[in-house]
């Protein structure tokens, strides 16, 4: 470890440069190797990284104009960044973002979108276990055709009490030509079983335009689950 004295170059220095860090402490300002964690990644945060890549690769293989086109898209219809809501995202950044999710629902983005925005307004109401398994009836029908659909359902709860958003898990869902979004069989792949009649769940559902990069957080909060 090293002990840093300011002049009147620099006066303050923090953060990480290569494998350097920089602290200030109690002592005084100081310079230590950069810790690395040894916790071995989870298969969630693997396949993450490896999506991430996938979506570099395919922004670095794309031709000048399909870039030309994300960016062009990200001021026709602006987008905010999630963490700061005064920020606009770049064509760059909108791109990850819209393909990290594609690549969650096993999807691959779209490289060439239409200056389109689809519309659809959906409002999930009620959950139910039918015939089929568990699914949650959103009051409008997608269009298998135009979106895609990426389900998060939490375990179920025997009672009504806060369950973390943590907890939830991406669940494939399968829909056609119907406001039902099923969500099982994969979401008893994911929990053991599939809820109870009577019993709570958490959902998040985000819709996506396969025609352009709209994304709509169309719901999430805790509803219960009922027998048809």
């Amino acid at each position: 470890m090293a002990r840093i004295k300011l002049g009147a170059l620099v006066s303050d220095i923090a953060g990480s440069i290569g494998g350097t860090t920089f602290q200030r402490n109690s002592y005084g300002l100081s310079a230590r190797n950069k810790p690395y964690s040894n916790t071995s990644f989870t298969e969630i945060c693997q396949n993450r990284r490896a999506n991430m890549e996938k979506v570099q690769k395919l922004w670095r293989e794309m031709q000048p104009y399909q870039r030309e086109v994300f960016e062009r898209y990200s001021q026709f219809h602006p987008q905010f960044s999630k963490g700061n809501k005064g920020s606009l995202l770049n064509g760059y950044n909108l791109f990850v973002k819209y393909s990290l999710l594609f690549f969650a629902t096993d999807n691959a983005p779209q490289v060439n979108p239409k200056f389109i925005v689809p519309v659809i307004e959906p409002s999930p109401a009620i959950a139910r276990i039918g015939a089929l398994g568990l699914y949650v009836d959103i009051n409008v029908n997608p269009g298998a055709a135009i979106f895609q659909v990426l389900a998060k359902a939490s375990r179920p709860y025997s009672n009504l009490t806060a369950i973390p958003r943590n907890m939830l898990r991406v669940c494939k869902v399968a829909f056609n030509q119907s406001a039902k979004l099923y969500i099982y069989p994969d979401y008893e792949f994911k929990f053991g079983r599939q809820p109870v009649d009577g019993e709570y769940i958490r959902v998040a559902f985000t819709v996506m335009s396969f025609q352009a990069p709209v994304i709509y957080n169309c719901f999430e909060g805790v509803i219960q689950v009922l027998n048809e």
